[in-house]
């Protein structure tokens, strides 16, 4: 299949998108979720891939398509294979940072991730807080966003707290 010019953009751009809705769709959900490091990858790759196909003459028509799906199985490979097993997962997931604990700043964890006590702070304003003493803990999650978990009256066991994962020290 060898097309020219302008035609094999409007053929192969539409398929090239009806391939990858197809793939993602099989994926399910997890390939939209937040995107994590190796996320960015296969987006980056799959993106300059589609380009180079469709414009690209040279570029066969299953050797493109096979190009396409080639990042997104090994995303898939990824995740299932993280969601199977504590040491994969350990290996090519981040875990979110703890930057403030019990309204105190972790200074060498604000350092490590290379956040400014003024983002901690807006963060905790845009929580609607009014003093650093109202957070249980401000953490950046692995997305990048800074999270806020206010102080609350109870205790929870570790095992059951939303803050299990989070690592609280630059070597954690």
């Amino acid at each position: 299949m060898h097309l020219e010019g302008l035609w094999r953009v409007v053929i192969i751009a539409p398929v090239s998108y009806i391939a990858l809705a197809f793939v993602i769709r099989l994926a399910g959900k997890r390939v939209l979720s937040n995107m994590n490091p190796f996320d960015l990858l296969v987006t980056v790759a799959v993106g300059s891939t589609i380009a180079e196909f469709v414009l690209d003459q040279r570029v066969k028509f299953w050797h493109g398509m096979l190009a396409l799906m080639v990042p997104l199985a090994l995303q898939f490979a990824v995740a299932w294979l993280a969601s199977h097993s504590q040491r994969v997962e350990k290996g090519v997931k981040q875990h979110p940072a703890m930057l403030l604990w019990n309204g105190e700043m972790l200074p060498e964890m604000l350092h490590h991730e290379m956040i400014t006590e003024s983002e901690v702070r807006e963060a905790a304003r845009k929580a609607g807080m009014t003093s650093l003493q109202e957070a249980k803990a401000i953490v950046l999650e692995v997305d990048g966003m800074i999270s806020v978990v206010r102080q609350s009256a109870g205790s929870h066991p570790e095992e059951s707290s939303t803050l299990k994962d989070v690592k609280r020290s630059p070597e954690g």
